[in-house]
Protein backbone atom coordinates (compact mmCIF):
# COMPACT_ATOMS: atom_id res chain seq x y z
CA UNK A 1 0.00 0.00 0.00
CA UNK A 2 2.61 2.13 0.53
CA UNK A 3 3.81 2.28 -2.69
CA UNK A 4 0.23 2.61 -4.15
CA UNK A 5 0.35 5.97 -2.02
CA UNK A 6 3.39 7.58 -3.13
CA UNK A 7 2.57 6.17 -6.95
CA UNK A 8 -0.94 7.98 -5.93
CA UNK A 9 0.89 11.46 -4.73
CA UNK A 10 3.50 11.00 -7.82
CA UNK A 11 0.37 12.06 -9.71
CA UNK A 12 -1.15 14.56 -7.83
CA UNK A 13 1.72 15.78 -8.15
CA UNK A 14 2.14 15.43 -11.25
CA UNK A 15 -1.10 17.03 -11.86
CA UNK A 16 -0.96 20.00 -9.91
CA UNK A 17 1.86 20.95 -11.87
CA UNK A 18 0.03 20.65 -14.85
CA UNK A 19 -2.68 22.92 -13.55
CA UNK A 20 -0.41 25.35 -12.15
CA UNK A 21 1.79 25.77 -15.60
CA UNK A 22 -1.85 26.23 -17.35
CA UNK A 23 -2.71 29.11 -14.92
CA UNK A 24 0.58 30.52 -15.57
CA UNK A 25 0.64 30.36 -19.19
CA UNK A 26 -3.39 31.62 -19.07
CA UNK A 27 -2.46 35.10 -16.42
CA UNK A 28 0.95 35.62 -19.23
CA UNK A 29 -1.48 35.23 -22.21
CA UNK A 30 -3.85 37.58 -20.37
CA UNK A 31 -1.81 40.47 -19.41
CA UNK A 32 -1.20 42.02 -22.82
CA UNK A 33 -5.29 41.65 -23.42
CA UNK A 34 -6.03 43.20 -19.92
CA UNK A 35 -3.51 45.98 -20.83
CA UNK A 36 -5.34 46.85 -24.18
CA UNK A 37 -8.65 46.78 -22.42
CA UNK A 38 -7.71 49.08 -19.08
CA UNK A 39 -6.36 51.42 -22.05
CA UNK A 40 -9.05 51.36 -24.12
CA UNK A 41 -11.69 52.32 -21.61
CA UNK A 42 -9.81 54.50 -19.26
CA UNK A 43 -8.06 56.76 -21.30
CA UNK A 44 -11.14 58.66 -23.08
CA UNK A 45 -9.65 60.80 -26.49
CA UNK A 46 -7.61 57.29 -26.91
CA UNK A 47 -7.71 55.26 -30.39
CA UNK A 48 -5.26 53.01 -31.42
CA UNK A 49 -6.17 54.15 -34.92
CA UNK A 50 -3.72 57.51 -34.16
CA UNK A 51 -0.57 55.48 -33.55
CA UNK A 52 2.14 54.72 -36.14
CA UNK A 53 1.93 51.33 -38.27
CA UNK A 54 4.49 50.20 -36.01
CA UNK A 55 1.94 50.55 -32.94
CA UNK A 56 -1.11 49.24 -34.58
CA UNK A 57 0.30 46.33 -35.32
CA UNK A 58 1.52 46.09 -31.74
CA UNK A 59 -1.46 47.30 -30.71
CA UNK A 60 -3.00 44.51 -32.44
CA UNK A 61 -0.92 41.50 -31.49
CA UNK A 62 -1.30 42.41 -27.97
CA UNK A 63 -5.11 42.14 -28.54
CA UNK A 64 -4.99 38.59 -29.84
CA UNK A 65 -2.36 37.68 -27.22
CA UNK A 66 -5.11 35.20 -25.39
CA UNK A 67 -5.05 32.60 -28.49
CA UNK A 68 -1.78 32.14 -27.59
CA UNK A 69 -3.20 30.24 -24.41
CA UNK A 70 -5.61 27.88 -26.48
CA UNK A 71 -2.50 26.98 -28.94
CA UNK A 72 -0.79 26.02 -25.78
CA UNK A 73 -2.77 24.28 -23.79
CA UNK A 74 -2.20 20.93 -26.03
CA UNK A 75 1.07 21.06 -25.63
CA UNK A 76 0.98 21.40 -21.66
CA UNK A 77 -1.62 18.88 -21.68
CA UNK A 78 0.18 16.47 -24.14
CA UNK A 79 3.53 16.77 -22.07
CA UNK A 80 1.96 15.79 -18.87
CA UNK A 81 -1.11 13.59 -19.62
CA UNK A 82 0.36 9.98 -21.51
CA UNK A 83 -3.13 9.06 -22.28
CA UNK A 84 -3.71 12.53 -24.21
CA UNK A 85 -0.49 12.39 -25.82
CA UNK A 86 -1.61 8.61 -26.97
CA UNK A 87 -4.89 9.95 -27.92
CA UNK A 88 -3.46 12.48 -29.66
CA UNK A 89 -1.05 10.62 -32.42
CA UNK A 90 -3.72 8.04 -32.36
CA UNK A 91 -5.85 10.90 -34.12
CA UNK A 92 -2.45 12.09 -36.54
CA UNK A 93 -2.22 8.50 -37.55
CA UNK A 94 -6.04 8.13 -38.28
CA UNK A 95 -5.44 11.07 -40.51
CA UNK A 96 -2.35 10.32 -42.18
CA UNK A 97 -3.99 6.83 -42.95
CA UNK A 98 -7.01 8.43 -44.58
CA UNK A 99 -4.66 10.46 -46.46
CA UNK A 100 -2.24 7.92 -47.66
CA UNK A 101 -5.74 5.90 -49.12
CA UNK A 102 -6.86 8.97 -50.85
CA UNK A 103 -3.86 9.34 -52.56
CA UNK A 104 -3.81 5.94 -53.38
CA UNK A 105 -7.27 5.58 -54.79
CA UNK A 106 -6.69 9.04 -56.67
CA UNK A 107 -4.31 7.29 -58.07
CA UNK A 108 -5.43 3.83 -59.23
CA UNK A 109 -8.77 5.60 -61.21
Amino acid sequence: TRTCESKKDKVKATINLMFLIIILVYILSYIPTLAILIATYTLSDFTYLELSTAGINLWLFCARFLLLNHVVNPFIYGYFDIGFRAEFIKICCCFDKRKIEYSVNSQTT
